[in-house]
């Protein structure tokens, strides 16, 4: 009975091993026929410019989800509900502790409940883990595609290479104008002005 269970256990290992080093190797092969460019599900975050962003000009930005399921834990917090809104809009999110509202915007920023893929979802903490960084460099290091970009940068300037994942120095500029790269300071230090920090503590 042992050797048997052995057996199998190997077998299945084996076979996992196997579908890994097969989808590795399609992403590969997909990355490869893309010029080496990675993907956003590789990435982890959202492309927002450059040739391989979702375009948002002609799409729409309201949002309407319906049967939206929700659970925390075992108590079911929504059921059958619909998620609506509007772009442009300003909403507050109100309600007594353990009702379920960090549930929902978990739900949210994890794309639990599917939000169309144009949307960028930005979901920010409460409570933020202790770190040596500043404020104002803490914001920005959320802006992931910039700080990726800015990595690519210098990678080909030190390393004096003319592409690196399918991304030449021209590619790099461009992307950055596109984000508004310039203004990210400007922006960072408003949101930070906004809840409270003085430029002064913007820098601790």
């Amino acid at each position: 009975g042992e050797l048997l269970n052995e057996a199998t256990e190997e077998l299945e290992e084996a076979a996992r091993a196997k579908k890994m080093a097969a989808e590795h190797k399609a992403a590969e092969q997909r990355r490869m026929a893309n010029g080496g460019r990675l993907t956003a599900e590789e990435l982890g975050w959202f492309i927002r410019s450059g040739p391989d962003a979702n375009r948002r000009a002609n799409s729409n930005m309201d949002i309407q989800i319906p049967n939206v399921q929700l659970y925390g834990g075992k108590q079911e917090l929504l059921s059958d509900a619909t998620l609506k809104l509007v772009n442009g809009v300003k909403y507050g999110l109100v309600g007594r502790n353990g009702t379920g509202k960090s549930t929902l915007l978990h739900a949210i920023a994890e794309r639990l409940i599917p939000m169309p893929k144009h949307i960028h979802i930005i979901h920010v903490e409460q409570e933020a883990q202790p770190s040596p960084r500043s404020a104002l460099q803490t914001v920005l290091d959320t802006d992931e595609e910039r700080t990726y970009l800015l990595g690519i940068e210098q990678i080909l300037l030190e390393e004096n290479k003319d592409v690196h994942q399918g991304i030449d120095l021209n590619e790099v500029y461009e992307r950055l104008d596109e984000i508004g790269s310039d203004e990210a300071i400007a922006r960072a230090g408003g949101i930070l002005g906004g809840l409270g920090f003085d430029g002064a503590m913007q820098h601790q």
